[in-house]
């Protein structure tokens, strides 16, 4: 086991026992007890001694730490030791760690945290003990005693020592306390070191960024000026600035940080004024469309004026014998052109200003956000339209209020829409406009239909289709598709003839309720010229007198009533409405001819004479005023022969159309063919109203004939008054003769027709009067009475001047002059027969015979009477028997 000197065990005790450290201070003041008392004698041996274990002295640096001295000791001592108690095997081990110079550290400290000093000491002091003797035996006392006091003074020196290092340690706090302070200002004097430098470089960046920050400065001025041009402007030069040439490259980055950020600041100023612009758009667009609607009617009012001036081409050209329709074409065209240039609309007037838009897209496109913006326009507008154009209810109850407004703002959106593409050159494209429009015009067409289904009155319609009729013309302009909105107008119209055909159908009728069915009088050159020369009427003059009103006019009585010049300006109208509702074609020619043919024929006709419906449902008729049948008789004769100047007053409202569409086919022979089948309507309506004037002016004849013949002697005792006709002969003369004089207000052959019904129908009632049951007998001289009534008849019937109404009472004339004859056998000679008596019926001569004779009697003859006479009649009557 290597020996382990005292200076050295001293020496091992200050490594492991470090200052502040605290040990078991008995067992360590024993220790030095013992060995200070057992000093060698002989110092000199000890240097020796010592000199040779120097090979065995242990120091701490040859461990890097504590935890190796430990593990170490760990190593050599094991897992045996128990805490204040070593058994022998681990005091053996413990003591050759002591002596081991290399184990020592790890040996005390594995004692110490086991608590084994006491144990540990009483091992070593035997040990310290055997080497005292050790000691001295080899060195003797003195060197013993040396030793001990060399040991001594290695232990105050110790002491000394620890002082010394608590010194130092107090020293060294010191001077960390005031090194820390120093160490700080050092720091602060680095700090402010490069602030300076930092400083002095910000100072050289800064002047080369001077010029850039004086424009970052003047766009924020501009934007906030709201002066985007300028801005853009000064963008440009701070874009064109060479950032990468600059000293300061942190403050290069940053201004090129904040290129995108003015971009982005210029992009969201601009995009608020484009923003507010399309705001603008959005609240202009009523006051747009309402321009552009003037601006079209303008247009439609020098058209009108264009149509004008051709048709009086059209008329002039078929005077001098050219062909109509080549001059107004060329004047059409040129005054349309001339509307067309003269209603565009100036949208500065009405507040729309584009110089904000050319902004807009000049700013984006320099900074390359042209998608974007046309997108957010899009969207935009798409968003607006999506409120605004949605159709109002129950429009077609207020249009002026409601949708006039209505169509004005859709009408403004697309013409400014149209504006935008154009002013931008395309920027915003067209193509989505019009599937903007497409989508609305289906809306909006929808919608008409359904509301107009509500519709009750005509004006309504009017009203709509010249609305519509504006917004088309307007949108027609700007290139959109209206045929969708021109095929709802289409769509509507049999909802508008219908419609005009009953709201006709009762002015007809409030005008025919109103008229007192008397003639007309004119008493003033005015009306004159309103009722009786506008509608042509001229020809049904009656008579004429002095006018009260004026002197150079004389009163003028028509043979119609006021109503007629009414009901003919109901159908132009009519005419005129539907024309105004189609547009200038000629299949809307043909719509318009075949709504007024079924107007006149089904729905005037019938309205005209619907004053005589009540008299039509009595039996006979006989309480029909005559003065009524008759001026409707006359009514309806008038109206008509005023069919064909309706129909060619509807082909006026269409001079314009081309020469090849006027053509006999598909125009003239068309009106001719309507005038035919209307005028045949009337004429069955006035063969109607003849019928009822003629029961009426017959039920009068009947009574008076009635009277008549029940006052009649067939069988006269004797001649007296049978040179005068009968009272009830002239009475029907007298009524006959008054009734026809009021008949002078019909046409001619209306007139004359009615007086050969009524000679006809005296003339049957007097040829049958002999076949009555209530005749019983018949003498001849009854005949000659008979004679005197048929010559009053006949002298009325000439002097009535209608030709042949003598030729009514041919057949009875014959009869008569047959029996007043001398003598009736000229009626068995054939020859005889045909030529004189050609219309005298057999049976009835043979009934009259032999009512002439007396089954019991034989012949009743008047006294004059022969019986060569009596032969005559029986051997007619043998004959006629054979020849019946």
């Amino acid at each position: 086991m290597p020996f382990l000197s005292p200076s050295k065990l001293i020496k091992h005790g200050k490594k492991m026992f470090r200052p502040g450290e605290r040990v078991n201070g008995g067992a360590t003041d024993k220790l030095a007890h013992k060995v200070s008392t057992r000093r060698s004698s002989s110092d000199n041996m000890l240097d020796d001694m010592a000199s040779n274990n120097r090979s065995h002295e242990l120091t701490w640096n040859e461990y890097d730490n504590e935890d190796e001295l430990d593990n170490e000791f760990r190593d050599n001592v094991g897992d045996g030791i128990v805490d204040g108690h070593l058994t022998s095997l681990e005091e053996e081990v413990l003591i050759g760690s002591l002596l081991d110079s290399e184990d020592i550290g790890p040996a005390v400290r594995a004692v110490y945290e086991r608590g084994a000093q006491t144990s540990l000491l009483s091992s070593l002091d035997g040990i310290v003990d055997q080497k005292d003797e050790e000691i001295l035996g080899l060195c003797g006392q003195e060197s013993a005693l040396d030793f001990i006091r060399s040991v001594e003074a290695i232990v105050s020196i110790r002491d000394h020592a620890r002082q010394v290092g608590d010194s130092i340690v107090s020293v060294n706090d010191e001077l960390q306390s005031e090194g820390r302070e120093l160490l700080a200002a050092q720091e602060e004097v680095k700090r402010l070191g490069v602030a300076v430098r930092n400083i002095d470089n910000s100072y050289e960046a800064l002047a080369e960024l001077q010029g850039a920050l004086q424009l970052i400065c003047t766009i924020k001025r501009f934007l906030d000026q709201k002066k985007l041009l300028r801005a853009l402007k000064t963008f440009q030069q701070l874009q064109a600035m060479h950032v990468a040439d600059m000293q300061a490259p942190s403050f290069s980055r940053l201004l090129e940080r904040q290129l995108p950020i003015q971009a982005e600041k210029m992009r969201t100023s601009c995009l608020m004024e484009f923003n507010k612009w399309i705001s603008q758009l959005r609240m202009l667009a009523q006051p747009v469309g309402k321009a552009a609607m003037q601006a079209m009617q303008e247009s439609s009012v020098l058209e009108d004026e264009a149509l004008q001036l051709a048709n009086r081409n059209t008329q002039a050209a078929q005077v001098d014998g050219e062909e109509p329709g080549s001059i107004p074409r060329l004047s059409l065209a040129a005054m349309s052109s001339s509307a067309r240039s003269s209603g565009l609309i100036d949208f500065r007037k009405v507040g729309v200003d584009m110089g904000s838009l050319l902004q807009c897209l000049h700013i984006f496109r320099e900074l390359g956000q042209l998608p974007s913006l046309r997108s957010h326009f899009r969207d935009t507008r798409r968003s607006h339209a999506r409120i605004d154009h949605l159709p109002p209810k129950d429009f077609v109850l207020d249009i002026s209020g409601l949708f006039r407004p209505f169509l004005e703002k859709i009408l403004g959106f697309f013409v400014l829409e149209d504006a935008v593409s154009t002013a931008s050159n395309g920027v915003f494209p067209r193509a989505q406009s019009d599937y903007e429009w497409a989508g609305c015009a289906l809306l909006l067409s929808s919608s008409i239909s359904q509301e107009c289904s509500r519709v009750r009155e005509s004006a309504t319609f009017v009203e709509l289709r010249a609305l519509l009729h504006l917004v088309c013309g307007s949108l027609d302009k700007c290139g959109y598709s209206t045929r969708a909105l021109r095929a709802s107008l289409e769509s509507v119209r049999p909802l508008y003839i219908k419609l005009l055909l009953e709201e006709s159908r009762e002015d007809a009728r409030r005008v025919i309720e109103n008229d007192s069915h008397d003639p007309l009088r004119v008493e003033s050159p005015t009306d004159y010229e309103r009722l009786v020369v506008d509608h042509q009427l001229t020809h049904f003059e009656m008579s004429s007198e002095e006018s009260k009103a004026s002197k150079k006019f004389k009163t003028v009585t028509m043979s119609f009533s006021r109503s007629v010049p009414r009901l003919l300006q109901i159908c132009k109208n009519l005419a005129f409405d539907l024309s105004s509702f189609t547009d200038q074609a000629a299949s809307d020619r043909e719509t318009v001819l075949e709504t007024l043919e079924t107007f006149l024929r089904e729905v005037l006709s019938e309205e005209m004479t619907r004053p005589l419906h009540p008299y039509i449902e009595m039996r006979g008729g006989q309480k029909v005023p005559i003065n009524l049948a008759l001026q409707i008789c006359v009514n309806t004769e008038v109206v008509s022969q005023s069919c064909e100047q309706l129909m060619s007053y509807v082909g006026s409202l269409y001079l314009h159309l081309a020469p090849s569409e006027k053509s006999a086919v598909a125009g003239i022979k068309t009106i001719q063919q309507r005038v035919e089948r209307s005028s045949e309507a009337f004429q069955r309506a006035r063969s109607g109203a003849e019928d009822l004037l003629f029961s009426a002016v017959m039920a009068k004849v009947n009574e008076i004939m009635d009277r008549g013949v029940a006052e009649f002697d067939w069988a006269p005792s004797s001649m007296k008054q049978m040179d005068q006709p009968s009272d009830y002969i002239l009475d029907l003369v007298a009524y006959l003769r008054s009734t026809f004089s009021t008949f002078i207000s019909l046409p001619s052959h209306v007139r004359e027709a009615l007086h050969y019904k009524a000679f006809n129908a005296i003339a049957q009632r007097l040829y049958q009067q002999p076949l009555s049951s209530s005749v019983k007998k018949i003498f001849f001289n009854a005949f000659q009475k008979l004679d005197k009534d048929l010559h009053a008849l006949e002298a009325f019937a000439i002097e009535s001047k209608v030709s042949g109404l003598k030729d009514c009472f041919a057949p009875l004339r014959q009869l008569v002059n047959l029996l007043v004859a001398p003598s009736i056998l000229p009626i068995l000679d054939e020859v005889e027969r045909g030529q004189t008596y050609p219309n005298i019926d057999l049976r009835l001569l043979l009934a009259i015979l032999e009512k002439s004779r007396d089954p019991g009697q034989g012949i009743f003859f008047s006294q004059s009477t022969s019986s060569t006479r009596r032969k005559e009649v029986d051997l007619v009557m043998k004959k006629m028997r054979d020849l019946v």
